[in-house]
């Protein structure tokens, strides 16, 4: 992530390399935040991850847009994008299908990967619960289709490591303030060199 934004904001996105690695790691953020929306007694946590998201990615809104050099502010920023998965994932959860249908559709016109992103977290968390071939070939179909926002097939690379851990029983240590403190910060960081560089 943070190589890709180095390319794209620093270097008008000539270092492809950053570029290509960088947006691979989406794919591996969308599914440590399903997996941790897996873990037992995750309910319970649902509201400080949903404030978490939204004050944070709220923060880091006006750094994005000033790094984009646009007056245009969407689509908004991956915090979002985790935020409207979520409620989407509680949605489908409570069988509140019709509900879910206009969310996907209304809310995918307006977050970052737009409906491939909500895919892509719907699908990871549905493929942890069941963990059967129809859920690994849908979540390998939405990754593919990520080559449509992003021009980009090395997020492909996540998806071995992504079916290797769903199917391993392993304690994925939490950090849960790092992510959240570190997007917002890092995009600063980033428009702080980009005006000094401007006005070098």
């Amino acid at each position: 992530m943070t190589g890709d934004h180095v390319s794209t904001f620093l270097f008008n996105g000539q270092l492809e390399i950053l570029n290509n690695m960088g947006r691979a790691a989406m794919p591996i953020f969308a599914f440590v935040f399903a997996y941790n929306l897996n873990r037992p007694n995750a309910n319970l946590a649902h509201k400080r991850t949903a404030s978490r998201l939204l004050v944070f990615g709220l923060l880091a809104t006006p750094f994005y847009v000033m790094l984009t050099d646009s007056s245009n502010w969407l689509p908004l920023n991956i915090l979002f994008t985790l935020l409207a998965g979520m409620i989407c994932i509680i949605t489908f959860q409570a069988k509140r299908y019709i509900e879910l249908a206009f969310l996907f559709f209304f809310i995918g016109f307006i977050v970052e990967y737009y409906w491939f992103g909500l895919a892509l977290i719907i699908l990871s968390f549905h493929f942890l619960k069941s963990k059967t071939t129809l859920s690994s070939f849908l979540l390998l179909t939405c990754l593919a289709f990520l080559f449509f926002i992003n021009g980009n097939h090395y997020a492909l690379i996540a998806l071995p490591l992504v079916i290797i851990l769903g199917n391993l029983r392993l304690s994925f240590p939490r950090f849960k303030w790092v992510f959240y403190v570190y997007y917002p910060v890092h995009l600063a960081v980033l428009l702080l060199i980009k005006t000094y560089l401007n006005y070098c």
